[in-house]
């Protein structure tokens, strides 16, 4: 047999091997309100990912904020950390990893970020009232108040209308 012919048989064996002996994956990408809501809160998360059964779950954190997910003696807040807890509690052999870049909250508070968001939103709001803004300025605040608007109005209804191509996109 030529070393062309070796080389064909095995990248075919390879690619048979990878395409149809593992087990596909899927992966399901849950849209989230941090905070409870009526229409939203941790059990109905819960619910959400109980249905999906996932072996692995990613969070939208550092490894530091992991480690207090899994470690925090106080009562942690947040509907993710709540229903993962549950489904973890539940399915003990459930995987759980940080999917953030590291120091994220640390750099977030070390340049005033943390607690201060909303602030600088109400900064901007107050110039954008008096005028103090460019033209392009206001244009872009509108613009946000517009999106901001649109994903409120879908945050208020169902999990299911915000977990959905449809809502891929806002006016």
């Amino acid at each position: 047999m030529s070393t062309k012919t070796s080389l064909a048989l095995l990248l075919f064996s390879l690619v048979f091997y990878i395409g149809f002996a593992q087990k596909k994956s899927e992966i399901y990408i849950v849209g989230n309100i941090h905070d409870s809501v009526p229409n939203y809160n941790p059990q109905i998360l819960f619910e959400i990912i109980d249905r999906i059964k996932p072996d692995i779950i990613l969070h939208e954190v550092d490894s530091e904020g992991m480690k207090a997910y899994e470690t925090s003696s106080e009562k942690l807040k947040g509907n993710e950390i709540i229903a993962s807890n549950r489904y973890v509690a539940k399915y003990p052999k459930t995987l759980r990893f940080p999917f953030d870049f590291e120091g994220r909250n640390q750099y977030r508070k070390e340049k005033g970020m943390v607690p201060t968001d909303n602030l600088a939103v109400q900064l901007i709001d107050s110039l954008f009232k008096t005028h103090m803004l460019t033209r392009e300025e206001a244009s872009i605040y509108e613009s946000f108040q517009r999106i901001t608007s649109d994903l409120i109005s879908i945050a208020s209804l169902s999990p299911e209308n915000f977990n959905n191509t449809r809502t891929g996109t806002t006016s």
